[in-house]
C-alpha cells in the first residue's frame, strides 16, 4: 500500500497566487509543479544521459528553435512514457485518478512544464 502522506511530504512547497482557478489549474499548481520541482535533479541527469538533448542544449540556437527541437525529442514515445512515469509515479491514488480522468489535458500541461524545465537546465 502506498503511503500517500509520505508522497505529499516529499514535494517542495511552491507559493502561488490564490486566485480563483479551474480544477485543472489547481491540480497543476498544487500537485504537478511541486512534483516537477522535486524531480528536477532527475531531469538534469536525464538530459546529460540523452546525447541528443545534451548536444542540443550546448548548441547556440534561438530559443524558439531550441524549444522546437527539444519538443521533438521529448515527444518520442519511449522518452515521453519514461518522463510521465517519473511524474505520475509520485501521485497519490486520488491524484492519479484525477490525472487519468483528464489525461490528455494533463499530459499537455506536464510536457509544457517539462519543456520549460529542460530549457532552464544549465550545461
Amino acid at each position: 500500500m502506498r503511503n500517500e502522506t509520505i508522497l505529499k511530504e516529499l514535494r517542495p512547497i511552491i507559493e502561488t497566487e490564490n486566485k480563483t482557478t479551474t480544477e485543472i489549474e489547481r491540480f497543476q499548481n498544487e500537485v504537478l509543479r511541486p512534483i516537477l520541482k522535486f524531480q528536477h535533479a532527475i531531469f538534469e541527469i536525464e538530459v546529460s544521459n540523452n546525447p541528443l538533448l545534451d548536444k542540443l542544449l550546448k548548441q547556440e540556437l534561438t530559443a524558439e528553435r531550441r524549444r522546437f527541437l527539444i519538443k521533438g525529442i521529448v515527444s518520442k514515445i519511449e522518452v515521453k512514457n519514461q518522463l510521465l512515469g517519473q511524474i505520475t509515479g509520485l501521485l497519490t491514488n486520488s491524484e492519479y485518478q484525477f490525472y487519468y480522468s483528464k489525461k490528455k489535458e494533463m499530459d499537455k500541461r506536464i510536457f509544457a512544464m517539462l519543456l520549460d524545465r529542460f530549457l532552464s537546465i544549465e550545461i
